[in-house]
């Protein structure tokens, strides 16, 4: 039932249709499916702010401009220039890289990109040398059907070959 309705509606039992949210943010007691609908309608009502949907929170566009939503472009906007002026950097510690929590993000190490081909290249390297030296035991493991019968009846020539010789030494003997 529910179901059908779409984002800031709710679905009224009594009139058996979809009603907007927007009717029930002011009472005390608001049913389940508009009680996030409620805190954002509240949240955009105070400029500056605006209700991040992942956090499930209201946030000051202040703190996220730079890579701030589109409800905050006007702000940043307006904010921007007088932030330049106040931003000027004093040693080398002033260029962190930060996230837009205010977070610092992690630096790797300088040749990182570089390290992790190298290791990626020597992975494969041993793969393949792997996989090679496995195929060479296996192809030197396996008879093959031709070499089998040949060495079977060059031993019978042999041995032919060697008895009328015995016989003849000892008949000289």
């Amino acid at each position: 039932m529910g179901l059908g309705c779409s984002e800031g509606y709710f679905w009224d039992r009594l009139v058996r249709k979809c009603l907007t949210c927007q009717m029930v943010c002011q009472q005390p007691h608001r049913h389940l499916r508009c009680i996030e609908y409620c805190v954002s309608l509240g949240c955009k009502a105070v400029p500056g702010q605006y209700y991040d949907r992942l956090l499930k929170k209201c946030l000051r566009c202040a703190a996220v401009c730079g890579s701030h939503p589109s409800e905050c472009s006007h702000q940043c906007q307006t904010q921007q220039p007088a932030l330049n002026g106040i931003l000027r950097p004093v040693d080398g510690n002033a260029f962190q890289n930060h996230t837009i929590r205010g977070s610092y993000l992690p630096r790797g190490l300088p040749n990182s990109a570089i390290l992790v081909y190298s290791l990626l290249g020597l992975c494969l390297t041993l793969l393949l040398l792997t996989l090679s030296v496995a195929l060479l035991v296996l192809l030197r493991r396996t008879p093959r059907p031709g070499a089998t019968q040949n060495s079977h009846t060059q031993g019978h020539e042999g041995q032919k070959g060697q008895e009328p010789n015995q016989h003849s030494q000892s008949s000289k003997g």
